[in-house]
C-alpha cells in the first residue's frame, strides 16, 4: 500500500508545519467584513513565504484518543524552501504547489495543469479582526465560518508586518474546541543559507488524466474541487482536493489491502459502507480502505465529515460504460 504511514514522526510533523506556515489556502474571495483585505491576506500568505528568509521554532499541537499531543521543531526558510532541522527534510513552493523530499521530490498540489481554482465563497464567511501578538509579532486574525448556520472551522493569524502565517487553528464541529494548531513561538526574519537537494528530481509527475482503474472526479464531497493529480513511479496516483480553505489528499494504489500490515492504533470504521481503518495523526486523520481492486488512503486535517465526503466520491462504485450507454439508449424515447 501507499507509503503514507512510512513517514517518520518528524516528517509527519514537518508536513503539518509546512502546510500551515506556507499558508496553503486557495482562497481568493471572502464574505463578511473587510472582504478584500481578508482575501488579500490569505492569497498573499504563500507568496510571502517564498520571498522571506527566516528561522524559528514551531509548535504543533493536536488531539487524539490519548489527549493533547505536542511537538516542537526548528525550521528555517530561504528562497521558497523550508527546512525542518531535526531531520533535514525540505518542502519547497513550486509552480503554485509544494514539493517535499521523500525519495525524490513529491508533488503536493500544483494547479499548473488545471483550469479551475476553488474559492471559499460558496462555503465560508471570512471575517477580519485584530489578533494577539505571536512570537512577539503583531497579527491579524481571520475566521472562516461555514455558511448556512455552520460553525467556526479555522482561524489563522498573519504577521501584519511580513504577511507570513504565524498560527493556524482547526476547530471541531462545535466551533469552539481547537483540534489542531500550528504556531511559531520564535521567529527571526533575516538572511538564511540552505543547502537544498535537487528538487527537480521527482518520483511524481503531474498529469491531466489518470487511466484504467484509477478514479479522479473533478468534484467531490461538499464543494471540493480537484486541484492536482499526479502519478508516482510505483504506480500510485495522488489527488489533491480543495474547497478554498480545506484540502484532502487521496492516494490510489492498485491491489489488495493487507490489513495486517497497517500500523497499530487504527480504529475500525467504514467509508461508504466499505470496511476501513481510521488513524489519528499529527497531520489530521487518515482513512485506509479497499474498493474495486484499489487501495485508497485519504489524509487531511479537515473535519471528518468533509474527509469522508471526498473519500466516498473518489472511491464510489463504477457504472460499467456499456451498461450505462445501453440504459440511455433504452430510456431516451421516454424522456421529456
Amino acid at each position: 500500500m501507499n507509503g503514507v504511514f512510512s513517514i517518520g514522526r518528524h516528517r509527519v510533523v514537518a508536513l503539518t508545519v509546512l502546510t500551515a506556515s506556507l499558508g496553503v489556502t486557495l482562497a481568493t474571495q471572502a464574505r463578511g467584513t473587510s472582504v478584500e483585505d481578508a482575501a488579500g491576506l490569505l492569497r498573499d500568505a504563500r507568496e510571502r513565504i517564498a520571498t522571506t528568509s527566516f528561522s524559528g521554532t514551531v509548535v504543533v499541537e493536536w488531539r487524539d484518543a490519548e489527549g493533547v499531543q505536542r511537538n516542537e521543531v526548528a525550521v528555517r526558510s530561504a528562497d521558497g524552501t523550508v527546512e525542518v532541522l531535526s531531520d533535514r527534510s525540505f518542502v519547497r513552493t513550486v509552480d503554485g504547489g509544494l514539493r517535499r523530499d521523500d525519495s525524490g521530490w513529491v508533488e503536493m498540489g500544483s494547479t499548473e495543469l488545471l483550469d479551475v481554482v476553488p474559492t471559499p465563497s460558496d462555503k465560508y464567511d471570512l471575517t477580519l479582526q485584530s489578533g494577539p501578538a505571536i512570537a512577539g509579532r503583531p497579527t491579524t486574525a481571520i475566521d472562516a465560518v461555514l455558511r448556512d448556520g455552520g460553525g467556526l472551522v479555522e482561524r489563522v493569524f498573519i504577521d501584519t508586518e511580513t504577511g507570513i502565517m504565524l498560527r493556524r487553528e482547526r476547530f471541531a464541529a462545535d466551533g469552539s474546541t481547537v483540534l489542531r494548531s500550528v504556531s511559531f513561538v520564535e521567529l527571526a526574519i533575516g538572511e538564511v543559507s540552505l543547502e537544498v537537494p535537487d528538487f527537480e528530481a521527482s518520483s511524481a509527475r503531474p498529469t491531466r488524466r489518470l487511466e484504467g482503474i484509477y478514479r479522479d472526479p473533478d468534484h467531490a464531497g461538499d464543494g471540493f474541487v480537484l486541484v492536482s493529480r499526479s502519478l508516482h513511479g510505483d504506480g500510485t496516483a495522488q489527488l489533491l482536493y480543495g474547497d478554498g480553505l480545506l484540502t484532502v489528499s487521496v492516494f490510489e494504489e492498485p491491489g489488495a489491502l493487507d490489513w495486517s500490515a497497517l500500523p497499530d492504533g487504527g480504529v475500525a470504521t467504514r467509508v461508504d459502507g466499505v470496511p476501513a481503518r481510521r488513524f489519528e495523526l499529527a497531520v489530521g486523520f487518515a482513512y485506509v480502505w479497499e474498493r474495486g481492486g484499489v487501495v485508497y488512503t485519504a489524509v487531511s486535517d479537515a473535519p471528518e465529515g468533509q474527509i469522508l465526503g471526498v473519500a466516498e466520491a473518489v472511491s464510489a462504485e463504477r457504472v460499467d460504460g456499456r451498461v450505462a450507454r445501453l440504459a440511455r439508449t433504452m430510456l431516451s424515447p421516454f424522456e421529456l
